[in-house]
């Protein structure tokens, strides 16, 4: 065990078997609340979070599969379904860009249906860095309707966007001097986002090569100004399936590549939240199960509960 480093708290959050539902303890919410207060809490957000209002990653998994008859039991596995489809030539990162865009988020955002959702209790928390592993811009609307002027920016996990980032215009995003408020928050896109389509992390080949990637230049995939923050934050990780196998690679990419800072600072503890079905008694085999992943070094508790009823709560409890 390392010195200095808190442990992980992981809350399983369950949309199908509300009877399993558990409560996160008074000190669990006490922690993470005064993280969030404190801006020591770095929020990591997934597909998830776009239901109801908008399509999942598992939504458009199941509509492609469908649409062109994916062959494999695994259908709601989008970074699979969309590697048939490339196997196929059918451009997935044009019909992903298709997919989003054709949603009507313009409306949602003026809306009372915006009121109380996931972006706007997220955006509410008026943190100094959000990051994200969905496609699309909503936080950033989110972060506007709330008087912030959030500075966007995506990574660059392979050479090629590399030039593309120096080129933007705000080539100075990730300078020494640059530091992330609360007022100008950074939304940093860990798997790309529709802005530049070179950047979108799809398939599974994608998702490979963004491992590799990771594995050997760290610094560019997660800027210098990110992983000091991920090593004295709070992480909590909001819209994320368990039985994805996109977020057990980014976790543990993540975990890894902070690990060596976290050596040296205080911090480290991390909130998942989880939409999977579920049951109590599979609690210590998910708890066993994550530590492997993260090589024991960390302990997990495991909580169920419903995203929005957790987020709901989360809102009472902050306001």
């Amino acid at each position: 065990m390392l010195i200095g480093i808190r442990y992980f708290k992981i809350f399983i959050i369950d949309l199908f078997n509300l009877k399993y539902l558990m409560v996160l303890s008074e000190d669990d919410w006490d922690y993470l609340i005064d993280a969030i207060k404190s801006e020591q809490c770095t929020p990591f957000i997934g597909p998830e979070i776009c239901a109801p209002h908008f399509l999942t990653d598992k939504d458009i998994a199941k509509k492609w599969a469908k649409e062109y008859k994916y062959p494999l039991d695994d259908s709601s596995q989008l970074s699979r379904v969309a590697q048939f489809l490339a196997v196929q030539d059918k451009k997935p990162i044009f019909r992903i860009k298709t997919e989003i865009q054709s949603q009507d988020s313009s409306s949602f955002f003026k809306t009372k249906r915006y009121e109380n959702s996931s972006y706007e209790i997220l955006a509410k928390l008026n943190l100094p860095i959000y990051i994200t592993t969905n496609y699309d811009n909503f936080m950033e609307t989110a972060l506007a309707n709330k008087g912030k002027d959030p500075i966007s920016e995506f990574c660059a996990w392979k050479d090629s966007l590399k030039k593309t980032i120096k080129d933007m215009e705000s080539p100075n995003t990730f300078n020494k001097t640059y530091n992330p408020t609360t007022a100008n928050p950074l939304v940093y896109h860990l798997y790309g986002t529709l802005n530049d389509t070179r950047s979108v992390v799809l398939t599974e080949r994608d998702y490979f090569d963004f491992l590799i990637y990771l594995s050997k230049e760290s610094d560019e995939v997660l800027p210098s100004i990110i992983r000091t923050h991920l090593a004295k934050n709070t992480y909590l990780f909001v819209g994320y399936r368990l039985e994805d196998t996109n977020f057990l690679a980014m976790f543990v990419s993540i975990t890894s590549s902070v690990e060596r800072l976290q050596r040296d600072e205080e911090g480290g503890s991390i909130a998942v939240q989880f939409t999977s079905p579920i049951s109590p008694d599979k609690n210590k085999t998910i708890e066993e199960y994550l530590n492997k992943y993260t090589n024991n070094l960390f302990k997990i508790s495991v909580h169920l509960g419903n995203v929005d009823q957790f987020l709901k709560e989360f809102k009472n409890r902050m306001w």
